[in-house]
């Protein structure tokens, strides 16, 4: 396989994982999110090293990658949607429905953002494939393994103490700060909880525009001892394995990757019932789902979490067996191999 970047600007932090996995990376120099010397140099060198496959991810390379793919007449282009349509703005979805036909195969992270773009679902098959069938859902992977293996090696005891914990009940919410991701209602139910439940501790993972005003609404609240907001982490794995309970408020997801990577830690997941969430998250299965935007239907869930403890093991234990299943790296691998070597065939 051979990675081609944009730029370096838009791929910098990839680049080590696969010059280390002896994967050739090919920068294509990119002075802008729009450079057209830069698109000439991929058709140039989609032309001159007979690719046979091209496979583009996000919007901006859908765009890039179908031109200049179909101009260098590469046999299959295939592209993969990680967000809803309606995520995207206006101008971006025309420049979507007009390039989408110039994709052979087009994959979707979920059934949710399939359906947003096609208005139907369908998981891959080579025999769906073989049929003529090309737009399908082939789900986002986490690597199961190296999370395991992260996890049973975390010393909890000293995790908590360098945190600032001790046997409070610790929820983690792990994902850029942004209003998308419902941060304001988890405070809130935080807050409603502060009464019946003072032992709940909230760790915050991750930072973003709302960071100050987030951080200011919680100490207006009060809440300074029940928040903690620990900034971007590069240990979210081991700070999840020093946690009892992940909650996630979101409004708006394509997939939902982080509660994938916090039921492969083995923990009870509360999140919002939107589509692309109830694929990975199943109620009172592997956690508890409620309506985005309610704090109090999130601070009843995260309480009946605190109150359950059985509940809480079983659900953690069914979602690490999910993850394993659905999920892992393995099983999503395997899926794009078939669909690769498909493809060859049929050309």
């Amino acid at each position: 396989p051979i990675v081609g970047l944009w730029g370096k600007k838009w791929g910098h932090e990839m680049i080590e994982y696969f010059v280390g996995s002896n994967i050739e990376v090919v920068d294509f120099q990119a002075r802008s999110k729009f450079d057209p010397k830069a698109l000439f140099s991929i058709y140039r060198y989609l032309s001159r090293n007979s690719i046979d496959i091209l496979h583009t991810h996000l919007f901006r390379m859908h765009i890039i990658g179908r031109i200049a793919g179909k101009c260098a007449k590469t046999p299959w282009i295939v592209s993969t949607h990680h967000n809803l349509l309606q995520s995207n703005h206006k101008v971006s979805r025309l420049f979507e429905k007009l390039t989408s036909p110039l994709s052979d195969v087009t994959t979707s992270v979920s059934r949710a953002a399939q359906e947003s773009y096609f208005s139907t679902s369908e998981e891959f098959s080579v025999e769906a494939l073989h049929s003529g069938r090309r737009h399908f859902t082939i789900y986002n992977s986490v690597n199961f393994e190296d999370i395991q293996r992260i996890v049973r090696n975390v010393n909890i005891g000293q995790t908590r103490r360098e945190l600032g914990l001790q046997n409070e009940f610790v929820f983690a919410c792990v994902g850029r700060l942004h209003s998308s991701k419902g941060h304001k209602y988890l405070i809130e139910a935080v807050d409603h909880l502060r009464d019946t439940h003072p032992f709940i501790r909230l760790l915050i993972v991750g930072d973003g525009p709302l960071q100050k005003e987030l951080m200011e609404e919680a100490q207006t609240r009060g809440l300074g001892e029940q928040i903690y907001f620990l900034g971007y982490r590069d240990d979210v794995y081991t700070i999840l394995a020093a946690s009892n309970a992940v909650v996630q408020p979101s409004l708006f997801e394509g997939f939902g990757l982080a509660y994938a990577e916090a039921m492969a830690c083995g923990l009870p997941v509360i999140s919002t019932n939107l589509p692309s969430i109830a694929e990975v998250v199943q109620h009172k299965r592997t956690g508890l789902l409620v309506p985005p935007g309610d704090s109090h239907a999130l601070s009843k869930a995260m309480a009946t979490l605190v109150d359950n403890p059985e509940l809480a093991a079983t659900c953690g234990a069914n979602g690490k067996e999910r993850v394993k299943e659905m999920f892992s790296s393995q099983v999503i691998t395997q899926q794009y191999e078939a669909l690769y070597k498909t493809l060859a065939e049929l050309a």
